[in-house]
C-alpha cells in the first residue's frame, strides 16, 4: 500500500525460517532508506487521508483475526473489529472518505455452516452491517470511487468472479 503522500510503501513479509507471523513492513520511495518493520500484521490499507494505517491481526491458532488501525508511525494500535468467537475479519478497505470500513467475515453462518460475506462498519467499529448473506465465499471488497458502489469477489455458480452491489446509505 502506497502511502498517499507517496514517500512510503507499505507492505507485508514474514521473515524466513520457522512459523513466524507476518510484518508490516515500509519502504522509503525516491531515497536510499533501509526497509522497517512497523508491527505484526498483514493487508495494510491506508485511510484516504493517510492519517492510519488499516491492517488485519490475530491469533492464528485460534482463528481470530480482526481488523486493527495504528498511526503511521505504529503507535496507537486499536482494534476496530470487535466479537468474541473463532472468526476472520479480513480483507479490510476504506471508504473513499475515510468513514467507514468494508471487510470480508467469517462471523455468520448459512444453516449451521460458516463462510465468508461482505460486512461494513464505521471506522470506529460502530455500526456493523452484513451486505451479503449467502452460501458461496464473498471476499475482497472494495470501494468505487463514488463511495457508493463496492465490488467483491464471489464463487456463487461454483465460479469465481467480480459481483457488484450499491449501498443504500439510509440503511
Amino acid at each position: 500500500a502506497l502511502r498517499p503522500d507517496a514517500q512510503e510503501l507499505f507492505y507485508t513479509a514474514v521473515i524466513p525460517g520457522g512459523n513466524n507471523p507476518s510484518y508490516l513492513w515500509y519502504l522509503p520511495i525516491g531515497e536510499r532508506g533501509m526497509p522497517g518493520q512497523l508491527r505484526e500484521g498483514y493487508s495494510p490499507q491506508w485511510r484516504p487521508d493517510g492519517r492510519q494505517l488499516l491492517y488485519v491481526n490475530g491469533d492464528k491458532e485460534k482463528n481470530q483475526a480482526k481488523i486493527w488501525v495504528v498511526n503511521p508511525d505504529g503507535a496507537n494500535p486499536t482494534q476496530v473489529s470487535v466479537g468474541n468467537g473463532e472468526f476472520n475479519d479480513i480483507d479490510p478497505h476504506w471508504s473513499p472518505n475515510g468513514r467507514k470500513i468494508i471487510f470480508s467475515s467469517n462471523r455468520g453462518t448459512i444453516n449451521g455452516k460458516k463462510n465468508y460475506d461482505i460486512w461494513i462498519m464505521d471506522a470506529d467499529g460502530g455500526n456493523l452491517t452484513q451486505l451479503t448473506t449467502n452460501g458461496s465465499c464473498d471476499d475482497k471488497p472494495v470501494f468505487a470511487p463514488d463511495g457508493k458502489t463496492v465490488f467483491f469477489r464471489s464463487n456463487r455458480g461454483l465460479v469465481w468472479d467480480i459481483w457488484v452491489m450499491q449501498l443504500n446509505e439510509n440503511k
